[in-house]
């Protein structure tokens, strides 16, 4: 968030359901003088507290890879973006190259889930089918893979 904002000059505001981490972030963003360009809320990213089409642009770091139902946080992604805005992803997917009956591939996949207390690895592909489902295709730039 520091970084996107230093570099860009934009204002960012990041969203944690975790308290701990809306207070270290706070903490860091004040010690770095970037608490005024800087902003961390405490809430759900399924339910945000922002309002419709408020944002410039969205991104997530390996955080909607814990979304139970993709579509539900794609569409609050989708809800809060302005109308051109773009949506960019780094996230934890399977590639073309896994492959479910290959023992050594599960055991790969699984560790990463239990790892990172996931509810399943999906693919680049559903990832992309769905961000198209709920409009992000149909509006924003989406490039996956």
């Amino acid at each position: 968030m520091r970084a996107i904002a230093a570099h860009s000059g934009c204002n960012v505001v990041g969203i944690t359901i975790n308290e701990y981490q809306v207070s270290q972030a706070k903490a860091y963003n004040q010690k770095a003088g970037m608490d005024k360009q800087c902003q961390v809320v405490s809430g759900n990213f399924l339910e945000k507290p922002f309002e419709d089409e408020s944002f410039d642009g969205t991104y997530s770091i390996e955080a909607t890879c814990h979304a139970p139902i993709l579509e539900d946080v794609y569409r609050e992604i989708f809800r809060v973006l302005k109308p051109g805005s773009m949506y960019v992803s780094y996230e934890w997917v399977t590639r073309d190259l896994y492959h479910a009956q290959n023992p050594k591939h599960v055991d790969i996949i699984q560790g990463i889930e239990r790892g990172n207390p996931l509810p399943g690895l999906r693919s680049y592909t559903d990832i992309a089918e769905t961000a198209k489902y709920v409009g992000i295709g149909a509006r924003k730039a989406w490039n996956c893979g």
